[in-house]
């Protein structure tokens, strides 16, 4: 094995080229998939007709190459080749640079860019690739040029994410053009040691002239060995690297930028983000433009953020954003600072001036595509410093503004219904929780609660908050009472556009004018002076307001949309108006605009009162157990609870009250408070299962135990009689029990056998209302899909029975084929048979035995001496057999087991029939060409019946078998199994 480093520079080239030198025959010559790569280790022959023609870089000599030749070389190598990959291999890398995305919100990734945005240009760059190589192939050697493009090669590989062929062209760089004298030529020699001739341990890069024209690639080509190792993993060898060029007195000033930005790039790898930040601080000039230097700015900042640096911090996106055009950026750059902040005055100072500096480039026309991304930047601000619901105007200032970002759009959508639920503000949630798709989030579940639970709260809120305006209302007052409500029947006409004209309470409308009383006459006179703009002319004006208000009466210059809008919002008016009291513009809507309408409404008397404080109370009582059993919130829950007590302390739920506040108040580390509920529960009831449960907790859940295992006794008692076909002494079971224990602790599998009952009595509703608890109740069951499907089938039961009825069945030719087509107008087109070829088998098969499928299908009863057979080779078929199962559930087997082996089975048609021997029912599934494939189906079918098949079929209720058509016959004839099971169970132990 050849080591290319100890060769002559002549032979490395040729050894390494000899490869590369077929690409080019690939292309020029039709040889298909070879690849080039670096340390060739065999040999290549080239195509015969090409044997005797050799390259230029073949034909390169020992001796020295011309002034004139190696000019004309540099020039055709430089221009014609080198130039053009070089662009392309930009061109790859700011395409890389575009595609990528910045996730402001996590620390940003070191690159701009990624690997596999720049692999996915494969074409591009195997392009760059094959160039290099022609540049390589078809030039003298001796060139300028050549390690150059050796150089775009391993950059290549190296964004092809090819890493060991990058390795390879790097490291030949590294040791063909290592610096050599005239005697160490065709020498190995080991870089960086005391036995070279000029060596030095501490020098280990090629020394640059200050004044040359033409850097040396090799010195490139240590910085990208560097960059390999870590994107390889082998960090110990490029931290080595790193700090033996870090020590190279003669390293090139050029690359020390590369450098120091590869050892930050190391730090990042290994999570140490202050040295990271230090070395990218250093490298700050290897950023080539200020988008880059921005983004390298606020990644900075995120590092010292990290370390908890904030003065460094701050100031690292200070020069972000004076660096940056990119309204996201500077947007993400203020939330952070803000966050930086040291104490609350200062948050709120910085807050102000942030917030400032965003809306003011909102109102910019060139920051007007990222508006929906300032506002939501200006959201999180407020959020930071808990104003909430200014928070919340900014996110929908932001959503309004957003038109082709969903996912910023949902993102504020949940910010909102979090805010707005946590404000109490559950109408405005509920709206905002309907818009997310909850499926996606972490925390969906919690979601789910606090979307299902919003209505009920806002409900129960506004039910309080009605009734303790009303009660306000009645109690001013009469003379006082009178004047406000003159007032709000003004307000309210006023908003559907009725002209109040006398102030009285019964709110008379204006008088008529009836100057103008012909609508249909123009506003505009004939005689009027042509050319005069209407406003210009008084007299024109003052017959159009006549006219309006004749038509229209006094309404004020809105259109029905704001009127509708305006009405819809007279709660907040009337909060306004009262401060702290408050009447529902909602319970007004519904009123007659009247004094008796608007009188109507409130408790002047004591049984008015008394109702009102019901709705209250029931309403309170409502929010302190949608709290605690819903959102698990104790503080709440007390809140409501302790309201309700103080009101109505002989409430009817008050031992389920006091029992549910020595739960939270104990839950929430108050055990006196606890103690003290606990007390009051055991006083007021000494006996209910609420003391026994604070007291004994253990005992009370083994009781509850109890109670559920004799509920599942009688509803399993249910279930039996239910498939036995004893349907009204069920259903009278099932009445019982629901009394008993209640409704909820139905299985699925009892609801899906009560819907085959009321199927069977065309009772549809019935059964559909049924079936539809099953995926409501019990949503993993797997009952819940095949329950549904079955409702959706119900709902076109009428339809599909009358197109059943309707059509038209007609016998297909014996000889001929048919496609049959859904749409029953198309016409049907019979397949045209194609000749049978038979081809000659090398191995001769046994002969199959026909199978007569009729053998099962009518079994003919004979009588015989002899016992039962067992021939395993002979058909056989499978029987299920049931016991205690009416034929309607025997039925219902049926068709699922048709459509299992139609899913299974779809190449293998089974018949299914069923019938009974003596008074046990079975179902036969046949025909199988041997016992061996009847076990096969048993095996399989028995796995999964109770799962797929026939979930809500009890195990204990059947069993499969297998059986030969004789010994069917023997069966029917004996009317009885027995027999016949114990002896296939002699035949096959262990199997039945």
């Amino acid at each position: 094995m050849v080591v290319l480093h100890t060769l002559k520079p002549k032979l490395q080239h040729i050894a390494l080229r000899a490869l590369l030198m077929i690409i080019i025959v690939v292309f020029n010559f039709g040889v298909s998939n070879v690849n080039a790569q670096a340390n060739i280790t065999y040999n290549l022959t080239k195509p015969k007709d090409f044997e005797n023609r050799k390259l230029a870089s073949e034909l390169t000599p020992d001796r020295k190459i011309s002034p004139v030749k190696r000019l004309k070389e540099n020039i055709v190598s430089h221009y014609n080749f080198y130039f053009n990959a070089n662009i392309k291999i930009n061109n790859v890398l700011a395409s890389a640079k575009r595609s990528h995305k910045d996730d402001f919100t996590k620390l940003l990734s070191f690159f701009n860019y990624s690997l596999d945005n720049t692999a996915g240009q494969k074409q591009e760059l195997d392009s760059v690739i094959i160039k290099t190589n022609n540049g390589i192939l078809l030039h003298d050697l001796r060139n300028d040029w050549v390690d150059d493009m050796y150089l775009l090669m391993g950059q290549a590989y190296f964004y092809q994410k090819k890493l060991d062929s990058a390795y390879d062209v790097f490291q030949y760089i590294n040791y063909t053009f290592q610096p050599k004298n005239k005697d160490e030529i065709g020498f190995e020699k080991t870089i960086g040691s005391n036995i070279n001739s000029d060596g030095n341990v501490y020098t280990i890069s090629s020394k640059e002239k200050k004044l040359a024209s033409h850097n040396l690639a090799r010195n490139d080509a240590l910085i990208w060995l560097i960059r390999t190792f870590i994107e390889q993993g082998e960090l110990d060898d490029s931290r080595s690297l790193i700090e033996t060029l870090y020590r190279d007195v003669q390293f090139p000033d050029r690359l020390k930028d590369q450098l120091a930005e590869l050892k930050a790039y190391w730090f990042y790898q290994q999570n140490q983000f202050d040295s990271t930040a230090i070395y990218l601080e250093k490298a700050f000039g290897a950023a080539t433009n200020n988008a880059e230097k921005s983004r390298r700015q606020f990644l900075i900042a995120q590092l010292y953020s990290r370390v908890s640096q904030n003065e460094k911090a701050n100031e690292a996106f200070d020069k972000a954003v004076s660096l940056t055009t990119d309204p996201i950026l500077e947007a993400y750059a203020r939330i952070y600072q803000t966050g930086l902040s040291s104490n609350e005055t200062d948050l709120n100072k910085r807050t102000d001036e942030n917030i400032k500096a965003l809306l003011q480039m909102a109102e910019k026309e060139k920051y007007s595509p990222y508006r929906n991304l300032i506002y939501a930047a200006a959201g999180e601000l407020e959020l930071g410093r808990k104003e909430f619901k200014q928070a919340i105007q900014y996110y929908i200032k932001s959503n309004r503004y957003n038109t082709s970002d969903p996912t910023t759009k949902e993102n504020n959508n949940l910010k909102i219904a979090e805010l707005a639920f946590g404000l109490q503000q559950y109408d405005l949630a509920k709206t905002y929780y309907d818009s997310v798709n909850i499926g996606r989030l972490e925390n969906a579940e919690e979601i789910t609660i606090k979307k299902n639970v919003c209505n009920d709260l806002y409900n129960n809120l506004k039910i309080i908050r009605i009734e303790d305006s009303l009660q306000q209302i009645a109690l001013m007052p009469e003379r006082e009472r009178e004047v406000y409500l003159r007032d709000l029947l003004k307000k309210l006409k006023k908003e559907q556009g009725v002209e109040v004209g006398n102030p009285s309470i019964r709110g008379n409308t204006t008088a008529r004018n009836n100057l103008l009383d012909d609508n249909t006459a123009s506003l505009f006179a004939n005689d009027s002076k042509k050319g005069e703009w209407y406003f210009n002319n008084p007299t024109l004006i003052a017959q159009g307001t006549i006219a309006f208000k004749n038509k229209w009466g006094a309404r004020p210059n809105a259109d029905n949309w704001r009127r509708s809008t305006a009405l819809g919002n007279i709660n907040k008016a009337l909060q306004k108006d009262l401060k702290s009291t408050a009447v529902s513009g909602d319970e007004i809507a519904n009123t007659e605009l009247s004094e008796e309408g608007l009188m109507q409404n409130l408790p002047l008397t004591p049984e008015g009162i008394e109702a009102s404080n019901e709705k209250r109370h029931g309403a309170m009582r409502n929010l302190g157990m949608l709290y605690k059993e819903k959102l698990d919130d104790c503080n709440s829950s007390i809140l409501w609870n302790e309201m309700l007590l103080n009101e109505k302390p002989d409430y009817p739920e008050l031992e389920k009250v006091l029992f549910e506040l020595s739960v939270c108040y104990t839950q929430n580390g108050n055990s006196s408070k606890g103690s003290f509920y606990q007390n009051q529960l055991s006083q007021r009831f000494p006996g209910s299962e609420f003391t026994k449960l604070l007291k004994d907790p253990l005992a009370a859940g083994r009781a509850k135990d109890e109670q559920q295992r004799q509920a599942t006794l009688e509803y399993e008692k249910v279930y039996d009689l239910f498939l036995s076909g004893k349907f009204e002494q069920a259903l009278a079971e099932k009445k019982r029990a629901d009394e008993k224990y209640g409704p909820n602790r139905w299985s699925p599998q009892l609801l899906y056998i009560e819907s085959v009952y009321y199927i069977k009595n065309r009772q549809d509703s019935i059964a559909i209302a049924t079936l539809n608890k099953i995926p409501s109740l019990y949503p993993q069951s797997p009952l819940a899909e095949r329950a549904g499907n079955l409702a959706l089938v119900l709902m076109r039961r009428e339809e599909i029975e009358n197109e059943l009825k309707n059509l038209q069945v007609q016998r297909a030719e014996e000889d001929e084929i048919f496609w049959i087509d859904d749409n029953p107008k198309a016409k049907v087109q019979p397949m045209q048979k194609e000749p049978i070829v038979k081809k000659v088998q090398d191995i001769v098969e046994a002969p199959k035995v026909k199978i007569d499928s009729s053998a099962f299908k009518a079994p003919v009863v004979e009588r015989k001496e002899s016992g039962y057979l067992f021939n395993a080779t002979e058909p056989y078929g499978v029987m299920m057999l049931l016991k205690d199962v009416d034929v309607v559930y025997i039925n219902e087997a049926k068709r699922a087991l048709a459509k299992y082996n139609t899913q299974r089975y779809a190449s293998t048609p089974l018949n299914i029939r069923n019938d009974q021997i003596g008074t046990l029912p079975y179902i036969l599934i046949s025909v199988f060409p041997n016992a061996a494939d009847a076990m096969t189906y048993v095996e399989k079918t028995v796995a999964v019946a109770s799962r797929e098949i026939f979930p809500w079929l009890p195990a204990d209720k059947y069993s499969f078998i297998i059986v030969s058509p004789d010994n069917l016959k023997r069966m029917i004839e004996e009317k009885t199994t027995e027999k016949y099971l114990q002896f296939i169970r002699s035949q096959l132990p262990g199997k039945f």
